[in-house]
């Protein structure tokens, strides 16, 4: 594969990427939030007793399936 090649390879897959400019934009956020969420809880989870952080979970899935009801 001479260079040519290799620079066309590269520029047929940005302009791939570069084309769902939006869907990148979601997945990168959601993918953000996500990591963003585990960071939080399991800081959580460190400062709290096991009981404490069994008895936030359970109210959470509650309030969630209160959320889902609605």
């Amino acid at each position: 594969m001479n260079e040519n090649e290799k620079d066309e390879n590269w520029l047929n897959l940005k302009n791939k990427l570069f084309a769902h400019k939006g869907l990148a934009l979601i997945g990168s956020a959601d993918i953000i939030g996500n990591a963003i969420s585990a960071i939080f809880w399991l800081v959580i989870a460190s400062l709290l007793l096991v009981e404490e952080y069994g008895e936030i979970s359970y109210l959470m899935a509650i309030a969630s399936l209160g959320v889902c009801c609605i």
